[in-house]
């Protein structure tokens, strides 16, 4: 697949997982069977471009100051890391009152009138940071903000019972990080940091891997260093699908970008009978203590094979005549060599994961405490 660098370490990581995996299995026609789903999907309507990522309102419009844009992408993305909340644990998803219970109860953001919940509780209390006037944006003042004025930004004004988010003191203290190192490294400019990558994706996130630890995504699994990079991958994918493959948004090698692996998308790929699970895995998830290190092999093998899986997708999906895109669609291969990439398969699958959620709440997600996703 013409994968380099960065992006093919990630790509053997996850051939290595998935081949000396004991838990997590890729089954072949369950493939076929996704690649069919995400086929009529697109030919149903389905945009699989970068409408999506433009269609949310805590999303910056492009019609902002480019600096403004990217550093509010960068914040969000250095803080996009587990807002899940131990209140869903043993809940019945399907079950109205449960639902209720958590609506009213899990860590939550009320911006412009409206509750966010969830990763979307992340944009939220930056926008209402922001709109509040704190430097977020500005790293040279942000990295010199105190650990107290830093925590307010996260209080709920929701929920009483989840009143801070999962890992508030390390949100913390990556926010300071990351302020520090856009100082100290590249000039408290984005641009500085994109300019560097000369348009190639997997340079940008070997940029931001080697400079800004929380996003170094790595583990060690059956003796071997592997790569992860969940969110230094998610991060210029975010930064390509915001400009549109156009301007700061242009990376030649956007393709070699793999899926983000994090608790949604394997759910939907077991749910779409391309991952299976061994019985010692799903009886752990679905225990009363279905937590897993960060680093557990089960959880290493669940993300390594999400990453393979997709490639494995993306390698059946190549352009045909019989696609028939759509003009929308039609647009993508200006910034992409294909009509169908890793990320854009990423988006639809979180998205149909979330959508679908009543029909995927059997199927348990894995739970690990982590900043790097």
């Amino acid at each position: 697949m013409g994968h380099s660098t960065v992006s093919s370490s990630v790509v053997k990581s996850a051939e290595y997982i998935n081949a000396t995996s004991q838990h997590v299995s890729i089954n072949p026609s369950g493939v076929k069977h996704a690649v069919k789903t995400l086929q009529e999907a697109r030919k149903s309507g389905t945009p699989f471009n970068f409408d999506d990522w433009h269609s949310h309102p805590l999303n910056p419009s492009l019609d902002a100051d480019p600096e403004y844009i990217l550093s509010w992408i960068m914040v969000v993305d250095a803080l996009n890391f587990s807002f899940w909340s131990d209140l869903e644990v043993g809940l019945d998803a399907t079950s109205h009152d449960a639902m209720d219970y958590l609506r009213d109860n899990k860590y939550g953001v009320y911006y412009r009138e409206a509750l966010y919940q969830g990763y979307w509780a992340l944009p939220a209390l930056v926008n209402r940071a922001l709109d509040a006037g704190v430097p977020l944006l500005d790293f040279s003042r942000a990295s010199v903000m105190s650990d107290s004025e830093l925590t307010a930004i996260f209080f709920s004004g929701h929920s009483s019972v989840e009143s801070y988010p999962p890992l508030v003191e390390l949100r913390v203290k990556v926010i300071k990080e990351t302020a520090l190192t856009m100082v100290d490294k590249f000039g408290g400019s984005m641009k500085n940091l994109i300019s560097q990558a000369k348009n190639s994706a997997t340079t940008f996130v070997e940029i931001v891997t080697s400079n800004f630890p929380s996003f170094n995504d790595t583990s060690k699994f059956m003796g071997k260093d592997v790569v992860l990079h969940k969110r230094a991958q998610i991060l210029v994918a975010d930064i390509w699908a915001c400009f549109k493959g156009q301007s700061f948004g242009l990376f030649n090698d956007i393709d070699q970008v793999t899926m983000f692996a994090d608790y949604r998308v394997p759910q939907a790929l077991v749910y779409l009978g391309v991952l299976e699970y061994s019985q010692e895995l799903l009886s752990k998830l679905k225990s009363p203590d279905p937590h897993l290190a960060s680093g557990d092999p089960m959880e290493v093998e669940i993300r390594g094979n999400s990453i393979w899986a997709v490639e494995l997708i993306c390698q059946k999906l190549k352009p045909s005549p019989s696609d028939n895109p759509s003009a929308a669609d039609q647009s993508l291969t200006a910034y992409s060599s294909s009509q169908w990439n890793a990320i854009l398969i990423d988006f639809y699958l979180w998205e149909f994961a979330k959508f679908n959620s009543d029909a995927l709440s059997h199927i348990p997600i894995h739970r690990t405490r982590s900043c790097f996703y």
